[in-house]
């Protein structure tokens, strides 16, 4: 079993761990270097994690919350008008410690597949259920899109336009979460 620090998680997505709703994540298989060396795809990290590893999970923090001991997750942070003044300032998850992370995810299952090869079943434990997830800058009526939909929407707006239609392979990992108590 190894250990891997995982920090590519937005806000509404930590929320869908925490609710139990996201058990799937799709990550890249193959790494454009076109930087680099024009032409040339290089492995990614995911074409390492077995089945059996663990991933934890970092997230943007503050490491003591006031007069508590306990980190305090931006995830669980409500904002309204009255609380900026009183807002913490968050550290990125790059400087989140291992102690301080509540979520481990313990992969069950890694696949390799085509993005588009995605099912409804497995849209949805992607967590794209997560309320939050139904407003990506669309309409009225994109809100009433399947989650395989809504799956191809947001891989868009975080992978670029036309990434969705480029079809890379993908590497599929199923995982159980559990989160650490406080």
């Amino acid at each position: 079993m190894t250990e891997y620090p995982v920090m590519f998680f937005s806000t509404p997505m930590i929320r869908a761990l925490l609710a139990g709703r996201k058990t799937q994540m799709r990550k890249l298989r193959w790494q454009d270097r076109e930087t680099t060396t024009p032409g040339c795809f290089y492995p990614t990290i995911w074409q390492r994690v077995r089945a059996g590893d663990r991933l934890w999970v970092k997230e943007p923090f503050v490491p003591r919350y006031f007069a508590d001991d306990a980190p305090a997750y931006r995830a669980d942070w409500t904002e309204s008008a009255s609380d900026v003044a009183t807002a913490p300032r968050w550290l990125s998850a790059v400087l989140m410690p291992r102690s301080a992370s509540r979520l481990t995810l313990g992969v069950t299952e890694v696949r390799f597949e085509r993005l588009q090869d995605i099912s409804e079943e497995d849209a949805e434990a992607e967590g794209m259920q997560e309320p939050s997830l139904r407003d990506l800058g669309g309409t009225l009526a994109q809100a009433a899109w399947s989650e395989r939909q809504m799956f191809a929407r947001l891989w868009e707006v975080v992978n670029g336009l036309g990434a969705w239609k480029r079809n890379p392979e993908v590497v599929a990992l199923s995982f159980t979460v559990a989160r650490k108590m406080a």
